[in-house]
């Protein structure tokens, strides 16, 4: 697969026990890993993996269904694009509390729930970031606004 894909790098992650094994933690572990390839070597393609992805969270398939919460949680939490997050976390955070409450599969049911503890991990990191920024930003403004002495 990744020689179609144009990167070499991607062979290791394919080739991981986590591609291949059975254990749904496992599986996860190779999501996060292939989204932090992609949101970090192919940037521009994060807004067509999104929508692409957005539309299987109504797929007749409980399995499927997981699946496109959890790459498209992880894809959320690893980009740094503001307009993809502007575009997207509402509608998929909205959309997971949704399938959280209301759905009748356990696999849904749980993936959404980890997925929601990811998205409330990156935003209070995200926020801790910009209050950080803030601070910065509002002490260097300060000292520009201070008299210089002679």
């Amino acid at each position: 697969m990744s020689p179609l894909m144009e990167m070499e790098v991607w062979s290791a992650l394919f080739n991981t026990h986590f591609f291949n094994s059975d254990h749904r933690s496992d599986y996860e572990d190779f999501v996060r890993d292939l989204t932090k390839q992609l949101t970090q070597h192919l940037p521009s393609r994060v807004d067509t993996y999104m929508s692409s992805t957005i539309q299987a969270f109504d797929a007749p398939w409980p399995i499927i269904q997981a699946n496109a919460i959890y790459f498209s949680s992880s894809m959320l939490s690893l980009s740094d694009d503001q307009n993809i997050l502007a575009r997207y976390y509402a509608q998929v955070f909205g959309t997971l509390v949704g399938k959280l409450s209301r759905s009748a599969d356990a696999i849904v049911r749980a993936t959404s729930s980890s997925a929601v503890g990811l998205l409330l991990k990156f935003s209070n990191s995200l926020s801790w970031k910009v209050a950080r920024l803030d601070r910065t930003e509002s002490s260097r403004r300060g000292n520009d606004l201070e008299p210089t002495k002679k």
